[in-house]
Parts: C-alpha cells; sequence; structure tokens
C-alpha cells in the first residue's frame, strides 16, 4: 500500500494560478493534467508522490536536479459544480531516466500548440514584455474563449436589454489580471463601447467605470486536499470550509 500523501491546495482559483505560472516560469515546462474524481484525489497524488516525488522538499529537488532527474509539482483545484478536481503535474527538463518521462505522456507548454490550458478558459503563453530581455509567461484568454466574448459583446450590444452589457462588462473585470490577460480585457472594452455606439447610437454606454487589479505575488491560504474531499464526501455546497476534523488552513509564503 503506498504511503498517503495529503497536499495542501490553495482555496483561490487565482492563487492557483499563479502559482502554476509562477513554476512554468522557473522551468517547469512540461505538463500532464487531468479531472479526478475527489475520491480518488488522495489517491492519485499518493501514486504522484510514490512514482514522481511530487511531495520531495527543496533540498531533494536540488538535488535531484543536480543528478540530471525531473523536478515535478502537482497542483489540485475544484472543479465548479461537480465533485471532481482538475489537477495538474508540472516537471522540469530532465533526463530520460526521469520516472515522469517514462510513465506520463507529458506536453510542453513552451510550444504553441501544446500550451498548459485553464478549463479551455485560459492558457499560458510566453510573451517578451517590454523592457525585459528575457521571454516571461502569463495566462491569457483562449481563443476559443476570445470568440465566446466576441459574440456576447455582440449580443449585448443589439440587445434593448442593457443588463446584458452591464452583466458583459462586470464580467470582464472578474478575470484573474494576469498580465496578458489584462491587455485582452483592456481590448474587450474597447469593443464593448465601439459595438454599444453602433448599434445603440446616442444611449448612454451602461457600463461604470471599473478596474481590473493586478495579480501580484502574496501569502494564499490553503487547505489540505484531504478537507475537500471530506466536504465532497459530505455533499458540501461549497469545497472549502472549516467543518473537517482538526481542521488547520495552511499558509505558504
Amino acid at each position: 500500500m503506498l504511503p498517503v500523501f495529503d497536499p495542501p491546495v490553495y482555496i483561490s482559483k487565482v492563487a492557483t494560478m499563479r502559482r502554476i505560472q509562477h513554476h512554468v516560469s522557473h522551468g517547469y515546462h512540461h505538463f500532464n493534467s487531468g479531472i479526478v474524481p475527489a475520491m480518488k484525489a488522495i489517491s492519485l497524488a499518493s501514486k504522484f508522490a510514490a512514482n514522481y516525488g511530487v511531495d520531495r522538499t527543496t533540498n531533494q529537488r536540488y538535488r535531484d536536479r543536480a543528478k540530471g532527474l525531473s523536478s515535478v509539482k502537482v497542483f489540485f483545484y475544484p472543479k465548479a459544480n461537480s465533485l471532481d478536481l482538475y489537477w495538474f503535474l508540472l516537471a522540469t527538463d530532465g533526463s530520460a531516466d526521469s520516472p515522469i518521462f517514462k510513465l506520463e505522456k507529458m506536453k510542453d507548454t513552451r510550444l504553441k500548440d501544446q500550451r498548459l490550458h485553464w478549463n479551455n478558459e485560459y492558457e499560458i503563453s510566453r510573451h517578451n514584455p517590454k523592457g525585459q530581455e528575457k521571454p516571461s509567461y502569463s495566462w491569457q484568454i483562449t481563443a476559443e474563449n476570445w470568440k465566446a466574448w466576441q459574440a456576447r459583446i455582440k449580443k449585448a450590444a443589439t440587445s434593448r436589454d442593457t443588463s446584458l452589457m452591464r452583466q458583459a462588462w462586470w464580467s470582464l473585470y472578474r478575470t484573474p489580471g494576469f498580465a496578458l490577460i489584462r491587455k485582452q480585457v483592456g481590448q474587450l472594452t474597447v469593443q464593448c463601447r465601439k459595438e454599444w455606439r453602433r448599434n445603440q447610437k446616442d444611449s448612454e454606454f451602461p457600463g461604470e467605470l471599473m478596474r481590473l487589479y493586478y495579480v501580484t505575488p502574496k501569502t494564499d491560504d490553503q487547505q489540505l486536499l484531504s478537507q475537500l474531499v471530506y466536504r465532497a464526501e459530505k455533499e458540501r455546497v461549497l469545497w472549502f470550509g472549516s467543518d473537517y476534523p482538526d481542521v488547520k488552513t495552511c499558509v505558504q509564503g
């Protein structure tokens, strides 16, 4: 029987995305991902720990990489309106002897056709920020999601129901404020106003002045994966809470 690995899970979607982006930016370019039922999540995490060392300490990871072996991290996050969780395996470059490359069908997020996706809404893309020599990584809206936004904006702009545009406008400013997403949101808000003027003529634009905040490094609250599994077993409405026996919210800087 495998030793139990009970990893912490960030209680925020944006925090999870930020941590994934951070690791991709620091060499964890290879990935695999999927969805697992909550009741099987601990078993999967324990398998990842046994096979790939996702539970290894920082010092152990340094030694592995010095030997040419890949370092592997795992992230979990609940899928909305379900009893499933997303999982993401991230790995650094390593020799062919690295177990992760023997047992998993890994992709390389540096390649355009293999980008790491979040529920087909967002993807990690490499870009060159102004004033920086080295390329960077950021989440951006996927092409599929971009088309959906354009269709939503056009529908809202041609409707007599002004609440549709207000809702679309509000939703745009609720997207995660990563660098490339901020740029895309700026383009979509311009389209909102342009489509509104074209279709509604002199009617006042219903969207209020809002601000999309940057995603910045900070300490994020976490709860153990077993706590989420417990709440799923009890069919709780919310994934995160404090009704698990001996709950301790973990904090990682």
